[in-house]
């Protein structure tokens, strides 16, 4: 699927110095494609999005991360968080998809959230509901009608969290 990109960035200036290779900009992390996109210019970076626009419902793991970085190396404002943040929003928007924040120059795009890993989705683990149980089910034990109050402000908050999450 990149081997078109890695070809256009032999054109690039830098190339010499810093070729772009799927072998090197590619991996995966975390059970998701990881592409870096470092060492390619906006224009290319925007091509990656448009190609993994094309790949995206195929895509198995339901998720792809795209690493921009932060833009130290950028004269003034970086430039590939925002391309590539735009871009990959118009294709979450056409199709019906996700885009997250990873870590530190990151971006997430969520295809599929059912098949998707939780470092991609943002879901909370089975830990964390089992924890969040228990503690409900022993305030409403230790101190009924405080418990209970405190239960129900707990499900309502992650009744709005999970809505705001979606």
């Amino acid at each position: 699927m990149l081997g078109s990109i890695e070809s256009q960035a032999d054109q690039l200036p830098w190339a010499a110095e810093r070729p772009w290779r799927t072998s090197s900009h590619l991996w995966a992390e975390s059970g998701i494609p990881t592409i870096d996109l470092h060492d390619l210019g906006p224009a290319l970076a925007k091509k990656v999005v448009s190609l993994l626009a094309e790949e995206g419902e195929g895509l198995q793991t339901g998720a792809a991360c795209l690493i921009t970085g932060q833009g130290r190396h950028s004269v003034g404002r970086a430039v590939l968080p925002q391309v590539v943040g735009d871009a990959l929003d118009h294709v979450a928007h056409e199709h019906g998809w996700r885009v997250r924040a990873g870590r530190t120059g990151r971006i997430l795009l969520v295809t599929n959230e059912l098949v998707a890993p939780r470092v991609a989705t943002g879901g909370l683990g089975p830990v964390f509901w089992i924890m969040t149980s228990l503690f409900a089910a022993a305030a409403v034990w230790a101190c009924p009608p405080a418990g209970i109050g405190l239960a129900v402000a707990a499900i309502v908050w992650l009744i709005g969290w999970r809505n705001r999450a979606d």
